[in-house]
């Protein structure tokens, strides 16, 4: 549909959270490793991003800081100092997630970043830039980054929600804020119904459940705790296991059970049956829904205005 308000933190996700730093695919032509390098950002290029790092083919002054001093530099490349100013100019760009995610992995950002500039600094090299192809992509960006631009001001000439407005809303949804019944269990695993069988006796007979679950679960990281799985909620475990753990009574052990991950035995410690959020638990979320919602109404609104009052004709036939 319209959804163009999460795009580009889409494509920044993407390039920041793979592994190598770029998409898998590749094009399946024969190139030497700077043009398959320059090949893998194409589909960041293409949706109108800049490059990380702005680059330039020779030094410059260093960034100033908010305050009048110089910006920190944090590499230089060919002479070409990257600096937090420039650094952060980017991140601006980013969803506030995203750029956490990238800051919290500092060395791999950084060297990110040097890779980045390496490129570009290649590719004006090679005066790439220039090239038809590359110049028409850029005007399609530069269109690309200020309708986003436009999408982005939206919500300042709406406005946020008002108090009355979200209570209403969840007043009219209380479906859509159940809280579903969850359960905090500890499992202990085991590879057939004999050794279950056995595992129950020892439990039975006075064993404690945390010494056993680190003796005979194959489930070794639960087991290490004491077979502590934590809180698991309706619809999120095998059916014939939540079965039991909606039922049991609180501190006691299962009957053995056959689930596909092996046979367990379940102990529940607290439980809680499903439930209404209170509003202001669910408050932030009752007013992101209205500002999504306002969003795409004024996106949908402003096109059918632009629609209505411009002279437009198609040629649709001459696509061939």
């Amino acid at each position: 549909m319209r959804n163009i308000f999460s795009l580009w933190g889409m494509i920044f996700f993407l390039f920041f959270a793979v592994s190598d730093g770029f998409p898998a695919e590749k094009e399946p032509t024969e190139r030497g490793p700077v043009e398959r390098s320059l090949a893998d950002l194409e589909p960041v290029e293409r949706k109108g991003l800049r490059p990380l790092v702005r680059a330039a083919a020779t030094p410059k002054k260093p960034a100033l800081k908010s305050d009048g001093g110089p910006s920190p530099v944090i590499a230089v490349v060919n002479g070409r100092e990257i600096t937090l100013e420039m650094v952060a100019d980017h991140l601006r760009a980013l969803p506030v997630e995203v750029g956490v995610t990238a800051l919290e992995r500092r060395k791999q950002f950084l060297d990110r970043l040097v890779q980045t500039e390496l490129l570009y600094q290649e590719a004006l090299r090679r005066k790439l830039d220039l090239s038809e192809r590359v110049q028409s992509r850029l005007r399609l960006a530069r269109r690309g980054i200020v309708i986003q631009e436009l999408v982005d001001r939206l919500p300042d000439w709406i406005g946020p929600p008002d108090e009355k407005a979200m209570l209403r809303y969840y007043r009219n949804n209380r479906k859509k804020f159940k809280r579903k019944a969850s359960a905090r269990i500890s499992i202990i695993v085991l590879v057939s119904e004999k050794e279950a069988r056995e595992t129950l006796g020892e439990l039975r007979g006075g064993a404690s459940f945390e010494e056993v679950a680190r003796r005979r679960s194959i489930f070794k990281s639960s087991g290490r705790r004491g077979g502590k799985l934590g809180v698991v909620r309706r619809g999120e475990v095998d059916v014939n296991l939540e079965k039991a753990i909606f039922s049991l009574p609180i501190g006691k052990e299962s009957e053995p059970i056959e689930t596909p991950a092996g046979w367990q035995i379940v102990r529940v410690s607290e439980r809680r049956e499903d439930a209404d959020f209170a509003f202001d638990e669910v408050k932030d979320e009752v007013r992101n829904i209205i500002s999504r919602k306002r969003r795409e109404r004024a996106f949908n609104a402003l096109l059918d205005k632009l629609r209505l009052e411009s002279k437009t004709v198609t040629y649709p036939e001459r696509l061939k």
